[in-house]
C-alpha cells in the first residue's frame, strides 16, 4: 500500500509544512509580539517551519549522498529541539510554577544532542529505504534523543489532561483544542521514527503537522472565539485550500516523473494559499454566521453611537449602556462601577446590593497596574508581579459571579468598570466580543467623564449664582430695610394715636382708620419679610416642571415692593393656556427680577442723559416695560421677551454684553446684579437660552427660549 506513494509526495509535505508553519508563526506573533505566549509559540513554529524546508531538501537529493546526508542531519538538529520550544510552549500557557527549571534542562539537553548531530554517536550507515533513497541508521545518541523526545510529549499532554480536568469554560476549551491538535499532529510526526529503525511503515501523515500547527496558532490567537462551528468552517477551508495545492502538483508530479518541476509549481501555489484560505474562510463564515454577525454590527453600532453623545446627565448615561449591554451582550448580570467619594469605595450604580470595591481590593489594583480587561480565561502576563495580581483579581470575579472585567479608562486614570457575568446563551465571549467591549468602554469612560465634568461645571455655577443672588438679596434687604421701618413707624404711630382716642374716647371713625392702618401696614410688613425670606432660602438647583405665571407674580411683587413709586407700570402680556416650563423656578424668578431691574434703570439712565443734554428728546416722555409670553409648541418651547424703550446700547457695548462683570451703568443693586454672562450659563443649564437686541437711544428687547414640559 505505501509502496505506491512517490517519493515526491513526502517532500511536498514537508514543503507544506514549512509554509505553513511559517505563515502561522509571522500570524501569532503579529496578533501581539508582547504576548510571552505568542513569543513561545512563534520560537517553535519556526522550529517545524525549519523542520519542513529542510525535509522538502533532503527528499529533493537524490543524486548527491553527501549532501542527502547534511540536508537530514540537519533536519534533526530541528527536530532535536521540537522537545524543548514545544514543552516551553505548554508550559507557558498553563502557567506552571516550576517552568523555568524544565526549560533549562530542556534547552541543554537539546543543544547538546544537537551538537552531536554530524557525528557517527547520533547516526551513521546512509542506506536506501521504501522509496526513500538515503536514510541513516540510528546512533547511540539518537536513542537518547528519542527517549527525551517521547518523554516530554508524553509529560506535555499529561500536564494539559491534568489542566483540562481542573479548568472550565473558555480556558478548558483552549487547552483542548491545544491537546486534541498536539495529539494529532504527534502522532503523524511520530511515523518519521519507524523508518530510522527499518520499520516499513512510511511518514505519510506528515500534511497532518500542518493542520496541528494550526490548531495551536488558532488556539492562542482566538481561543475566545473556539466554538465548533468557526472551528469546523476554517478547518474545512484550510483542508479544500491545501488538499488542491497539493493535490495538483501531485498528480502533475504522478505523470512528470517525479521531475524538480512540480514542486515549483507547489511553491507558487503555496505562496497565494494563505490569501485563498482567508477568502474562502470569511465568504464561509459570512454565510453560515449571519445572526451573529448582525449582532456584531449591532453592537458596534451603539457604540459608536456613544461616542456622539450629547446628553450629560450622567443617570441617563449608565442607565442608556446598561439597555444597550443587556439588550444585545445579554450577560446573567452586568454592573457599572463608579467612585464614590462619601464612602471611599467603588459602588455600583443603580444596584444597592452589589458589594462594593474598597481602595484595597485587587482587582482595582490590576486595573491600575495594567489599564487591561480581565477574564477569568486571560493568558499568563509577562511579569509575575501581574499574574500573581491577577489570579487574586479573579477571585474578587468570582465571588461577584462574573466572568469579565472591564476598565474605564479615562486620561491614564480609572474612573470605574464594568463586570459581566456569563452569558445567558452560554455562549462564551469572543475575541470580538471583547474587542468591541473595549471600545464600547473607551466612549463610555469619555461619556462618563464629559457628565462629571459637566456636574463639577454646573455645580461651581450654581455655587456663583447663588453667591450673587444672595449678595443682591443683602443688598435689597439694607435698601428695603427703610421701608420695613416705616412699616413699623405708621404702626406705632397709629397705634398711639388709637390708645389716646381710647382713652379720650374720641370719634370712632378716627379710632376705626388708626386700626385699619396699623392693619394694613403690618400685612405689606409682613409680605416684605416673607418675600425676603423666600427669595434668600438657599435652594439647590432642580430643574422640574414649573408654573410660569406664578413666577413672574412672584418677581413683580418684588420690584413692586422695592421700588414702590418709582415702579415704572410692566404691562404683561400672557396667553390664556401657558404650559409650565422645566427650569429651577428660584434661578428663573432671580433672572425675572435682574432682567425687569435693568429696564428699569435704563429708563433712569435715559432721562438723566436727555436732561445732561447727552441724548436729544423729551426728559419727560412715558416709559415703556413689557413682559410678553409666546408657546410654541411644535418646539415644546416658551417664549418670553422683556421689551423697554429706555436707553438701549451701542453696538460696541452689546458686542462685551456677555462677558464676566460687564455692565453699562450703575444698577439698581449698585452694579452688583447677576449679569447676562452668568444668566446665559443659567439658561443654558436649563437648556434654553437668551438673545438680545437694542439699539442706543431707542430701547431693547431680551428674548429668553425655555423648554416646555
Amino acid at each position: 500500500m505505501f509502496a505506491r506513494i512517490p517519493l515526491s509526495y513526502y517532500a511536498f509535505s514537508g514543503l507544506l509544512n514549512f509554509f505553513a508553519s511559517l505563515v502561522l508563526s509571522v500570524f501569532v506573533i503579529s496578533r501581539n509580539s508582547e504576548s510571552r505566549l505568542n513569543r513561545v509559540f512563534f520560537v517553535f513554529a519556526l522550529d517545524a517551519s525549519c523542520w519542513g524546508l529542510f525535509h522538502f531538501l533532503w527528499l529533493s537529493t537524490t543524486s548527491n549522498p553527501a549532501l542527502a546526508d547534511f540536508y537530514l542531519r540537519t533536519v534533526m538538529i530541528f527536530v532535536i529541539f521540537i522537545p524543548a520550544t514545544f514543552v516551553h510552549f505548554i508550559l507557558t500557557l498553563l502557567d506552571v510554577p516550576y517552568a523555568r527549571r524544565i526549560n533549562v534542562f530542556n534547552y541543554l539537553m537539546s543543544f547538546s544532542i544537537a551538537l552531536m548531530a554530524f557525528t557517527k554517536w547520533f547516526a551513521h550507515g546512509q542506506t536506501a529505504f521504501l522509496v526513500f533513497p538515503y536514510w541513516l541508521k540510528p546512533g547511540l545518541l539518537f536513542h537518547l534523543h528519542l527517549a527525551h523526545f517521547l518523554a516530554n510529549i508524553i509529560y506535555s499532554h499529561y500536564l494539559m489532561v491534568l489542566a483540562i480536568k481542573r479548568s472550565e469554560g473558555v480556558r478548558r476549551r483552549q487547552i483542548f483544542y491545544v491537546f486534541i491538535g498536539t495529539a494529532i499532529g504527534y502522532c503523524a510526526g511520530v511515523l518519521n521514527y519507524l523508518p530510522w529503525y527499518r520499520i516499513p511503515i512510511p511518514p505519510f501523515l506528515n500534511p497532518l503537522v500542518s493542520i496541528y500547527v494550526a490548531t495551536i496558532a488558532y488556539a492562542i490567537a482566538k481561543y475566545r472565539l473556539l466554538n465548533i462551528t468557526i472551528l469546523t468552517i476554517r478547518g474545512v477551508s484550510f483542508a479544500v485550500v491545501y488538499a488542491v495545492i497539493l493535490g495538483i502538483p501531485f498528480f502533475v508530479a504522478q505523470e512528470a516523473g517525479q521531475k524538480i518541476w512540480p514542486m515549483a509549481l507547489v511553491a507558487a501555489f503555496a505562496s497565494v494559499g494563505p490569501f485563498l484560505y482567508h477568502r474562502l474562510s470569511r465568504r464561509a463564515e459570512r454565510i453560515m454566521l449571519r445572526e451573529k454577525q448582525r449582532y456584531y454590527e449591532t453592537l458596534l453600532n451603539v457604540s459608536k453611537t456613544l461616542a456622539l453623545i450629547s446628553e450629560l446627565d450622567l443617570e441617563k448615561i449608565i442607565s442608556a449602556i446598561k439597555d444597550l449591554i443587556k439588550t444585545t451582550v445579554a450577560p446573567e448580570s452586568f454592573f457599572i462601577y463608579l467612585p464614590d467619594p462619601r464612602e471611599d469605595q467603588y459602588s455600583a450604580i443603580g444596584d444597592v446590593n452589589a458589594e462594593p470595591f474598597k481602595p484595597s481590593s485587587k482587582l482595582l489594583s490590576y486595573f491600575e497596574k495594567t489599564k487591561k480587561l480581565l477574564s477569568l480565561e486571560d493568558e499568563a502576563q509577562n511579569s509575575k508581579e501581574v499574574r500573581e495580581l491577577k489570579k487574586a483579581a479573579v477571585l474578587e470575579l468570582n465571588s461577584m459571579d462574573a466572568v469579565l472585567a472591564i476598565p474605564l479608562i479615562n486620561r491614564g486614570e480609572l474612573i470605574g468598570f464594568m463586570l459581566l457575568g456569563k452569558k445567558l446563551s452560554k455562549e462564551e465571549y469572543s475575541i470580538e466580543d471583547l474587542e468591541i467591549l473595549e471600545d464600547l468602554a473607551l466612549q463610555e469612560s469619555l461619556a462618563i467623564a464629559n457628565a462629571h465634568f459637566h456636574e463639577e461645571a454646573i455645580e461651581k455655577l450654581a455655587k456663583e449664582f447663588e453667591d450673587l443672588r444672595l449678595k443682591s438679596l443683602s443688598r435689597m434687604g439694607s435698601d428695603m430695610s427703610d421701608k420695613i421701618n416705616n412699616r413699623f413707624n405708621i404702626i406705632s404711630m397709629a397705634a398711639g394715636m388709637g390708645l389716646m382716642l381710647l382713652k379720650s374716647q374720641g370719634p370712632q371713625e378716627e379710632l376705626t382708620n388708626c386700626f385699619q392702618k396699623i392693619s394694613e401696614n403690618a400685612q405689606r410688613g409682613g409680605e416684605i419679610a416673607r418675600m425676603i425670606m423666600r427669595f434668600g432660602k438657599p435652594e439647590n438647583f432642580q430643574i422640574k416642571e414649573v408654573n410660569v405665571k406664578e413666577v413672574i407674580d412672584n418677581a413683580l411683587k418684588i420690584l413692586e415692593t422695592y421700588f414702590e413709586k418709582e415702579l415704572i407700570h410692566i404691562q404683561t402680556k400672557i396667553a390664556q393656556d401657558v404650559p409650565p416650563i422645566l427650569t429651577d423656578a428660584l434661578a428663573f424668578e432671580a433672572i425675572l427680577i435682574d432682567l425687569l431691574s435693568n429696564a428699569q434703570d435704563a429708563h433712569k439712565n435715559k432721562k438723566d442723559h436727555i436732561e445732561r443734554k447727552k441724548l436729544p428728546g423729551n426728559p419727560n416722555y412715558t416709559p415703556e416695560i413689557t413682559l410678553s409670553l409666546d408657546p410654541h409648541p411644535k418646539e415644546k418651547s416658551l417664549i418670553i421677551e422683556i421689551k423697554d424703550n429706555g436707553i438701549g446700547m451701542n453696538e460696541s457695548q452689546i458686542n462685551q454684553l456677555f462677558l464676566p462683570y460687564f455692565t453699562t451703568k450703575s444698577s439698581t443693586f449698585k452694579g452688583k446684579g447677576l449679569g447676562l454672562g452668568i444668566i446665559r450659563q443659567m439658561l443654558e443649564y436649563m437648556k434654553g437660552k437668551i438673545d438680545v437686541e437694542s439699539h442706543y437711544g431707542t430701547g431693547t428687547a431680551i428674548t429668553l427660549t425655555l423648554p416646555t414640559a
